[in-house]
């Protein structure tokens, strides 16, 4: 684990600061439209959810059925 000492740190974050006033145009770099952003990452969610809730419709269903044939 690397540790870093607290003015290295502050020199990181100044460095970071200026790098942001020198592009503001650049955005917040939060990647919206990508796998691994938030809209890539809700569709992917969505998918597995969405996978587990048929998953319990159709054991329901299953069960169901089951249980009028008795």
């Amino acid at each position: 684990m690397v540790r870093l000492l607290l003015e290295e740190q502050l020199k990181l974050a100044r460095s970071r600061i200026a790098d942001v006033q020198a592009n503001p145009h650049a955005g917040s770099g939060t990647p919206y439209l990508d796998a691994n952003g938030v809209i890539g990452a809700t569709i992917i969610s969505g998918a597995i959810f969405g996978g587990i809730f048929i998953a319990f419709v159709v054991r329901a269903k299953q069960v169901e059925k089951a249980r009028k044939q008795h």
